[in-house]
């Protein structure tokens, strides 16, 4: 949800983000990347805004499928491999 820019609300859904991820899409704000060095956080970001180039075109066609959250757990442990 969207929270003000430099409060402690929009600090905290930030944090909350990055508890069980790389990076976060903060509403109304854009993206925010970390990563366990500065080249890891450069390569989640250009991954991040490359798929969302990909899902606005996606949106262009019409309704995208969305996988459900049994779908993508299965994506995610494909590509720990």
């Amino acid at each position: 949800p969207y929270r003000m820019f430099g409060t402690e609300a929009l600090s905290r859904a930030v944090a909350e983000a990055f508890a069980q991820r790389h990076a976060c899409l903060m509403a109304n704000h854009g993206l925010v990347a970390g990563g366990t060095s500065v080249a890891h956080a450069m390569k989640v970001a250009v991954e991040i805004e490359a798929l969302s180039g990909i899902y606005l075109q996606a949106l262009q066609a019409g309704d995208p499928v969305l996988l459900s959250k049994a779908e993508m757990a299965e994506v995610i442990e494909r590509f720990k491999t």
